[in-house]
């Protein structure tokens, strides 16, 4: 039942776009990019800034949705002949971009213990060097190169696969094909480079933690 109301969504959702897509494109940004850019900050922050906190997670998906309603629909900047797209895009970004990090600043750190864990589990590159100092030996960061590669086989898979599929609706089957064969391409090739660089040293070391993380969560439950 759950697969056929699916398949229902996506015919309803399919004729609706095809139909009216002229009279729907201020949502279509909105949904597709309005919304997001919002977040785009939190993504970065999460993994490159170990001062950033639940706190700063909590203000980018509370505030995300009000705020750009009111940049994109309150202050028009949904309407091409006033503002341009990167306008309204732009301050969203800039916007979470200030307020995350004011958040992030007048409210209590993590605890330096669940930054450790999360350090040596992820070891993310960038603002870590006072808790890389206590993640012990063994902690450096993961390379940076291998790490851009990959993100850039990502985005081409799914820049592939977007194209592809909108190029549906419009009827450009050449763009369909071409879409479908750069995303399946680059979706291949990344898959095939994230499962060679995982070393059986790496694997051991994720086993470890794993370990400890677990032996953390008992101790934790007998004490209480």
């Amino acid at each position: 039942m759950s697969r056929l109301t699916t398949l229902l969504l996506f015919v309803g959702a399919s004729v609706v776009a095809i139909l009216f897509v002229k009279q729907m494109i201020g949502w279509f940004m909105f949904i597709n990019a309005a919304m997001v850019i919002f977040l785009l900050p939190l993504s970065f922050f999460r993994f490159f800034w170990w001062r950033f906190n639940v706190w700063g997670e909590l203000a980018a998906i509370v505030l995300g949705l009000p705020l750009s309603v009111y940049v994109w629909f309150g202050l028009d900047y949904q309407n091409p002949k006033t503002h341009a797209t990167w306008e309204g895009l732009g301050l969203l970004f800039g916007l979470s971009f200030l307020i995350l990090t004011v958040v992030t600043l007048v409210t209590p750190a993590e605890s330096q213990e669940t930054l450790i864990t999360f350090y040596k589990r992820c070891r993310p590159p960038g603002l870590w060097g006072k808790i890389r100092g206590h993640a012990g030996p063994g902690s450096e960061p993961v390379a940076v190169g291998p790490m851009i590669i990959n993100s850039l086989l990502g985005i081409a898979a799914c820049l592939g696969l977007t194209i592809a599929t909108n190029a549906i609706f419009v009827g450009q089957w050449w763009k369909v094909a071409c879409g479908f064969g750069l995303g399946s391409v680059m979706a291949v090739w990344l898959i095939r480079r994230a499962f060679k660089t995982q070393t059986p040293e790496m694997i051991a070391h994720e086993l470890k933690l794993d370990h400890e993380a677990s032996s953390q969560s008992t101790d934790r439950a007998m004490l209480s």
